[in-house]
């Protein structure tokens, strides 16, 4: 399995971790997605969205689409709780060390072409032939 995006989800990842045969699902996931309960998955991924102060642990497919998602206020948290869920896991972290700063500027497109904010900090975000617009905006100019 190859290595996750710098970018998942608009949230850049601070650790990720591939789930091989050495890992034991517990099947301990409180995890939902779609009504149905997210379970064992190939790759965990703890990612952090531009200007947040929370973790969030994807659960990941092998093409690092994120199946469901969980909150923790640091990273350490969400390390602990993927151990709850899969038995050796604390030895498969690896960490990219991506900040803000490693950010390109295509990571943060699209964008808003009247605020400037990234997509990921939106609402929603209209698509026009040669811009974009958000949803606050919108409310703002109407």
């Amino acid at each position: 399995m190859e290595q996750p995006p710098r970018i998942i989800d608009g949230a850049f990842v601070k650790a990720f971790a591939v789930l091989d045969s050495t890992v034991t699902f517990k099947n301990r996931t409180y995890v939902y997605f779609g009504g149905k309960q997210v379970g064992k998955v190939p790759a965990l991924a703890i990612c952090q969205y531009v200007g947040e102060a929370e973790f969030l642990m994807f659960y990941c497919s092998e093409n690092w689409e994120v199946l469901g998602i969980s909150g923790f206020e640091t990273v350490e948290a969400a390390v602990n709780r993927a151990e709850i869920e899969y038995e050796d896991v604390s030895k498969k972290w690896q960490h990219p060390n991506v900040t803000e700063k490693d950010l390109l500027p295509e990571d943060l497109e699209p964008k808003c072409s009247f605020c400037d904010k990234p997509y990921f900090k939106l609402e929603g975000l209209f698509e026009g032939t040669n811009a974009f617009i958000c949803y606050e905006c919108v409310r703002n100019l109407h």
